[in-house]
């Protein structure tokens, strides 16, 4: 692609795989809750059932009900506080670390679109050993929730950061809410299916939503960008 290409990577199952927070996070609230080693492995069990059943929203609800625990507003946030606030164990995607790597020794800019709290995904890039590679990053919860993709302000605060005429690439992995957006803004668009995402069976709404190009691997994804 060209040299005047801006690379604006997603987070969470773009450039790790996101069940690697979610198993450690419920690993952390689980511990909060007994002290047992047994009774620990069950409970992160029940953590993982409910959210394969139901997705994340109402899994600690759900969790405390089945055990005759009041589910009080107080306890689930706390909950959701020591989710969010852990320090994860995860690991980047194989070959991201040396497909960055490469775009950055070819003089590209590099910057991050994503939809989580700042903090947290600034651990994450930190824990993951990334965060010098991008130049810019925009984080949808500081702009308002009611921004989040695919609503074009991020998209529009990623371009506005532009310091040279640039087409911005985006290399994501959600097709509800990533690539519609950008499609319509005349970004490039590139979907990532890589093992171990959450949604790899989630399905565009409409082909609007598809991304223009899908790549199975990090090593593919740099054959793409730097021809």
């Amino acid at each position: 692609m060209s040299s005047a290409s801006i690379f604006v990577f997603d987070i969470d199952d773009t450039l790790y795989p996101e069940i690697q927070f979610v198993k450690s996070g419920f690993k952390e609230v689980a511990s909060c809750l007994t002290t047992d080693p047994a009774e620990r492995k069950l409970l992160e069990f029940q953590l993982w059932q409910i959210f394969k059943e139901e997705g994340s929203g109402r899994v600690f609800n759900r969790l405390l009900e089945e055990q005759g625990d009041d589910a009080d507003p107080e306890t689930i946030l706390e909950l959701i506080d020591v989710y969010r606030e852990h320090t994860p164990d995860i690991k980047p995607f194989e070959g991201l670390v040396s497909c960055l790597d490469a775009l950055k020794k070819q003089g590209h800019s590099l910057s991050l679109l994503s939809d989580g709290f700042q903090s947290i995904q600034r651990r994450k890039l930190r824990i993951l050993e990334i965060q010098d590679f991008f130049d810019f990053a925009c984080f949808t919860p500081d702009l308002g929730l009611h921004h989040r993709k695919p609503d074009p302000a991020g998209y529009l605060q990623v371009q506005a950061s532009l310091t040279r005429p640039a087409r911005c690439v985006y290399i994501a992995d959600n097709v509800e809410k990533d690539f519609v957006t950008p499609n319509r803004l005349g970004w490039r668009t590139i979907r990532m299916e890589l093992p171990d995402q959450l949604y790899t069976n989630i399905k565009a709404p409409t082909p609007k939503h598809e991304a223009q190009h899908t790549v199975k691997s990090y090593s593919s994804l740099a054959e793409l960008l730097l021809k």
